[in-house]
């Protein structure tokens, strides 16, 4: 209990350092913009550290969450829950853009220039190939190469042979609970350097971004912040009051986790702070906590869904097409779904966008302008996207009995 307590006020005491590091970030940007070849390196460096974990956390959390999940029988019913809320609340995401988005479709503004074409470097797997990504070959390479679905995959895999084993798989299930402890060790060691990734990641973002066209597109930026903003705080406070938990406890609680993802865009490098704040601080136990977060990482995006919706109905105004009922239908099917296809794909926002765009018959030519600025909208969108996969496991927690009020309301 005490060295809970210790983990917990440690925590409460980083989120001023975070914030003051992506303040002095953005300030030495702006003002210092020279000094990002040298800061660059080492946010680089930071991310990679972390992600080279992100993997091994997934793998062992996953397993180590499925098998103590599976000895209170509640495993398919916690998995059930947790897509149903993932894939709902991205659809209801999409719908509320859409309506408030056509409640202010004369406030874009007016863009006269854009350049002439835009050739994407990749394309998104068809919902065909979503096999191919899940299923892996050979786990091990598949693990190698960042391939989180695959990952995820096979370690529900494993676990399902592993419970079938019987007493023979208790070593096993000692070596992937030891495996877990180690890896979240390993986390804790590197996220002492947060502050100084923070600070490298802040100075090179606003370093080098086209500040001039930001000032264009400020209308556009402004009105999606302004909607993320505005699901998550009153979106979730609302869920949150239903569930009779206090709303300002949790987003006092998820500070440190959001600004680490504000300023990494990254959910799964965001994963280790969003899980030890939802497990020490959120009350969630670990079983769910891991299995939801981890699982949240890959599908969770309602950030995704928000910048989609609304770029693609800026980009039907600027080009003065008249989107149908069925236009509206499509823009909500992909939002939801385009997750799923985009897991683990660098770009994945505007990638996904281009599919978006092109099942709609707009001209691509508007990602020219929309990639300028493509890490603003990366930014809000993964702040909500880790915000909503801390909800969701805080709701699944209160819906199984295992919340622990008395953490949550600290």
């Amino acid at each position: 209990m005490q060295s809970q307590s210790v983990s917990i006020s440690r925590l409460n005491v980083q989120w001023p350092n975070y914030f003051m590091a992506l303040l002095l970030g953005a300030v030495t940007g702006i003002l210092i913009p020279e000094l990002s070849d040298f800061l660059a390196p080492l946010g680089v460096i930071f991310i990679k550290v972390i992600k080279m974990l992100v993997i091994p956390m997934i793998f062992f959390s996953i397993a180590n969450g499925i098998l103590q999940l599976s000895k209170v029988d509640s495993m398919k019913r916690i998995a059930l829950k947790t897509l149903v809320i993932f894939l709902g609340s991205m659809a209801l995401t999409s719908i509320i853009t859409l309506i408030i988005s056509q409640l202010l479709n004369n406030s874009w503004g007016y863009y006269s220039v854009l350049p002439n074409y835009f050739q994407p470097t990749a394309q998104l797997p068809q919902l065909s190939d979503l096999a191919d990504k899940i299923i892996p070959e050979n786990p091990i390479a598949a693990m190698m190469h960042g391939e989180v679905m695959a990952t995820v995959f096979f370690s529900c895999l494993l676990t399902a042979g592993i419970r079938s084993s019987g007493e023979k798989g208790k070593p096993l299930i000692d070596f992937l609970e030891t495996s877990a402890m180690v890896v979240n060790q390993m986390i804790k060691l590197i996220m002492k350097l947060a502050p100084l990734g923070i600070f490298a990641l802040a100075a090179d973002n606003f370093a080098n971004s086209n500040l001039v066209l930001i000032s264009e597109l400020t209308t556009l930026v402004g009105i999606t912040w302004g909607l993320t903003a505005l699901i998550m705080v009153a979106g979730f406070s609302t869920v949150l009051m239903c569930m009779k938990l206090s709303p300002g406890t949790f987003f006092r609680k998820m500070i440190a986790p959001q600004i680490m993802a504000f300023t990494a865009g990254s959910s799964s490098a965001t994963l280790p702070v969003n899980m030890s704040v939802t497990e020490n601080q959120l009350g969630v136990s670990k079983p769910i906590s891991r299995f939801v977060l981890s699982l949240g990482s890959v599908i969770n995006m309602n950030g995704l869904a928000i910048n989609l919706t609304m770029i693609a109905v800026f980009a039907s105004q600027i080009f003065n097409l008249h989107l149908t009922f069925d236009d509206y239908l499509l823009i909500i099917a992909i939002s939801t779904v385009s997750a799923i296809g985009a897991a683990g794909i660098p770009g994945a926002f505007l990638l996904s966008l281009t599919l978006l765009l092109e099942s709609l018959g707009i001209p691509l030519m508007v990602l020219a302008i929309i990639a300028a600025v493509a890490q603003l909208f990366e930014m809000s969108g993964t702040t909500l996207n880790i915000t909503g996969d801390s909800l969701a496991a805080v709701i699944v927690a209160k819906w199984e009995g295992s919340l622990d009020e008395e953490t949550y309301n600290r």
